[in-house]
């Protein structure tokens, strides 16, 4: 992720009725880890291409099998019966990745433990799967929509009570009453098709009938529907969709509203690399949260504990606390990778419009300590949110013309994003 001026979205905690016909009430537990952006080692980590690469990225790429062994870890003792991933299982989609990352799966899978994930827009012909020598970067084989599913089949697909035809989306029912809905918005070419997936995602028309069809009938009137996506399906921050609406999927303010009708309450999703929860309330009752789960190999590397009981969702957020490379300092090494990078890419923009270097790094590092501390969730307010002492006049320019996005990185509104509880039916929390 190279973006770095977010606000979250202010939505109301009001109560409204409970429906006329609910589901019957469940007790289950599951983790969420998403974005783990998995890299197999034997591509190349080292030389003056990787280090380029890493430079500008903010993500602890090099790390990303350690820090996938610990989650396994995390996950083992936790008492969980599943696993949701929602996307970017891998970095550019090389099949080397997906296979090696399909075998951290299967540890848990062997222990019991239920695995569900659906792709991101670095998983499936993402046109930019690479190794890297020295210094060279080298194109690398990569995975098609059909070698994704075979891949991924004992996590999802081959468990599936419905499939779409036209996406890699599918509905599972892991637990009596329960069903877990992973939809595919992303875009990427066909395997027959030069091009790269876009960092957007839409999803086809075919799929939403697909969906609409098997989540109004009265089958789906009588399970918890929980839904896992990449894309976000509501803002996380004002102005998110002037301004980075490829982490949004096309039309979300519909799709939200659609997917409420349908029942649905509770969606995960990623790809922006933060924790922060969203909650959406219409009229008549109905509400939607997007609980957005931040990158494994993203400061500050979390997982999510998902605990259902009766009619409560208790939501708990962990963090990965050391490697074996790193046994101390692991997150002081991760919130300095997301501020380097976003400093990296501000410092860069500022100074293409005509910003001189010095405000430009000025700018920048205060930039990427905010955008870490928005990562974590629960931001600290503070104001200013910048230091403009000593800035020229067209650095504070520019400033102002992001003002309100850059103040949103220290304004965390509610509902709380890492320790939360939600009444499923009312839709309190607490």
């Amino acid at each position: 992720m190279n973006q770095f001026w977010v606000i979250p979205f202010l939505l109301l905690n009001t109560a409204f009725p409970d429906a006329e016909h609910s589901p019957p009430e469940l007790n289950t537990s599951f983790m969420v880890i998403s974005d783990p952006h998995y890299y197999d080692p034997a591509l190349g980590v080292s030389g003056n291409a990787f280090e380029r690469y890493l430079k500008y990225n903010g993500k602890l790429v090099r790390e990303s099998k350690e820090l996938m062994q610990e989650a396994v870890q995390a996950i083992l003792s936790s008492g969980v019966e599943m696993v949701l991933i929602p996307g970017d299982l891998t970095k550019d989609g090389a099949l080397k990745s997906h296979l090696r990352f399909a075998e951290h799966l299967h540890a848990l899978d062997k222990q019991g433990i239920k695995v569900f994930v659906v792709p991101g827009n670095h998983d499936v012909n993402s046109g930019r799967a690479r190794s890297y020598k020295g210094d060279s970067i080298l194109k690398a084989a990569q995975a098609g929509a059909g070698k994704f599913a075979e891949i991924y089949g004992p996590y999802g697909y081959d468990k599936a009570i419905f499939r779409d035809s036209n996406s890699l989306s599918y509905i599972t029912e892991p637990v009596e009453g329960l069903w877990i809905i992973g939809l595919d918005a992303c875009i990427y070419p066909d395997s027959n098709t030069a091009g790269y997936s876009l960092t957007g995602g839409a999803f086809q028309k075919e799929t939403l009938r697909w969906l609409e069809t098997n989540l109004l009938s009265e089958e789906a009137a009588q399970k918890t529907k929980v839904v896992l996506m990449h894309h976000g399906i509501l803002e996380h921050f004002d102005s998110q969709s002037r301004h980075f609406d490829e982490y949004l999927v096309h039309e979300y303010r519909k799709l939200s509203r659609q997917l409420a009708r349908m029942g649905i309450k509770i969606v995960f999703t990623g790809h922006f690399h933060a924790n922060d929860i969203s909650l959406q309330r219409w009229r008549d009752g109905s509400f939607l949260f997007d609980i957005e789960t931040g990158s494994l190999l993203t400061y500050p590397c979390p997982l999510r504990k998902i605990t259902i009981g009766g009619d409560s969702m208790i939501i708990e957020t962990q963090h990965i606390q050391s490697i074996p490379s790193l046994e101390k300092g692991l997150q002081e090494y991760a919130r300095e990778a997301v501020k380097e990078g976003t400093a990296h890419v501000a410092e860069r923009t500022m100074i293409r419009f005509k910003l001189n270097s010095e405000d430009a790094g000025h700018i920048a590092n205060q930039m990427g300590d905010l955008l870490a501390g928005h990562c974590a969730g629960d931001e600290i307010a503070r104001d200013p949110a910048l230091n403009l002492d000593g800035v020229s006049i067209w650095g504070r320019i520019m400033v102002l013309f992001r003002k309100k996005l850059a103040r949103g990185l220290v304004t965390d509104l509610p509902p709380a994003d890492n320790q939360l509880t939600i009444h499923l039916q009312s839709g309190r929390y607490y």
